[in-house]
């Protein structure tokens, strides 16, 4: 969060009104919405600090007692394949146990579920 903020000092947040009845499949992701991403930032943190934003960043918290991690992304999607594929190798820097899975397309979170339930629950059977 931290990265992401200081390099877009001049981004307006921008709200975006869902239902919670919305399909996530429903919601247009294509590609980054930096003004979205700026507005959950600053709703999710009690205030804009730079103490802050460095807690609420997950590099910050990466340790080799860190449990396995499944990260999954669409290559083109509101959360960059970037940040995934930066986790996973500090997690690998960590020898702490990683899979990445990136799909083609738009799609996030439940959008994608059906393509990657198999894997999930392999996953899951491996470490849990």
């Amino acid at each position: 969060m931290a990265g992401f903020y200081a390099a877009h000092p001049d981004v307006t947040p921008v709200q975006r009104i869902f239902s919670k009845h919305t399909a996530s499949s429903a919601i247009d992701q294509d590609g980054s919405d930096d003004g979205y991403y700026k507005w959950i930032i600053e709703n999710l943190l009690p205030e804009i600090t730079p103490a802050q934003l460095d807690a609420a960043s997950i590099w910050r918290w990466v340790r080799a007692t860190s449990g396995p991690g499944l990260l999954i992304n669409s290559l083109h999607e509101l959360v960059p394949a970037s940040e995934p594929l930066q986790l996973a190798g500090l997690l690998q820097a960590k020898s702490v146990p990683v899979e990445t899975i990136l799909l083609p397309g738009t799609r996030h979170g439940e959008a994608y579920l059906p393509d990657v339930i198999g894997s999930v629950q392999q996953f899951l059977d491996r470490y849990f």
